[in-house]
């Protein structure tokens, strides 16, 4: 793959965005990435049961991965040549802004992407939290993903955090991670 530094890619077979809404309520129990790498993995999400509904974090939490993954269904993804992966943040919703840059070759191998949280006031505003997700079908032909300061190796996967879960929240609640 040839490249220069911050080449911006256009080329969807090797990057492309599926068209899920940037903000919902559904991505409210996702945080950092999420990355399906086969078809056997994707279709162990797609199977998930929610005929039986249950208020817990680990159900909804999968409840919403199934409902990405009926629209990546809709999407045909061949997971003999792409990786599906999701970035999903958690910010407050007063006056805040997110969006997420056009993918950038970073490298010759690391795909780059900007994820903007802008506050035009300042500090928060409402104690209501918005959550934001963005989702990709990466080539397997590319060996990274960068997004701010968080990089995945994505033959390797996602790599388990070495937070704690407070710190976690705290990172999430201070709208750190990347």
């Amino acid at each position: 793959m040839s490249s220069t530094n911050e080449q911006a890619i256009t080329d969807n077979s090797i990057i492309k965005r599926l068209p899920l809404p940037e903000r919902g309520h559904l991505y409210s129990k996702l945080s950092g990435f999420f990355l399906v790498s086969t078809q056997e993995e994707f279709q162990e999400y797609l199977g998930f049961d929610t005929s039986e509904r249950r208020y817990t974090d680990e159900y909804e939490k999968s409840a919403a991965i199934k409902a990405i993954m009926k629209f990546a269904e809709k999407e045909q993804i061949d997971f003999e040549q792409y990786y599906l992966l999701g970035v999903f943040s958690t910010q407050t919703s007063g006056m805040v802004k997110v969006s997420m840059n056009a993918p950038v070759w970073l490298d010759e191998e690391t795909i780059y992407l900007k994820l903007n949280i802008d506050s035009p006031l300042g500090g928060n505003m409402t104690d209501d939290m918005a959550y934001y997700g963005f989702v990709y079908a990466i080539s397997k032909s590319v060996q990274k993903f960068k997004v701010n300061n968080s990089t995945v190796i994505l033959s390797e996967g996602i790599p388990e955090s070495e937070l704690s879960e407070d710190e976690k929240l705290m990172l999430e609640l201070l709208g750190g991670g990347f």
